[in-house]
């Protein structure tokens, strides 16, 4: 879930997002504020949300945790808004979402 946010606000310069001009498209209808690459992301995760502890024990990396017995890492990264001590990416730095 995190990772399909952080790829919601990647590529911010070219979806009409900040350039640096202290422009940044907001509020204006015609600016697409999610990058391609964002739109996919979220698109992935409504398709695996329904069942996303098995779409994330299911892939590579669920598969090697389990394997090597964290397969409690894996239900708990599939649990959503559970805690809200759970850092947020803003800009390059991890912070408090509270």
């Amino acid at each position: 879930a995190a990772a399909a946010a952080a790829a919601a606000g990647a590529d911010a310069d070219r979806s009409g997002g900040s350039d640096g001009t202290g422009d940044d498209g907001v509020g204006d209808p015609s600016v697409d504020p999610v990058s391609p690459e964002g739109r996919v992301a979220m698109a992935a995760f409504a398709d695996a949300r329904p069942r996303l502890a098995d779409r994330l024990a299911g892939c590579g990396s669920g598969r090697q945790l389990i394997d090597q017995g964290h397969a409690g890492d894996v239900t708990l990264a599939a649990e959503l808004d559970a805690s809200t001590v759970v850092p947020a990416l803003a800009g390059p730095e991890l912070v408090d979402r509270a």
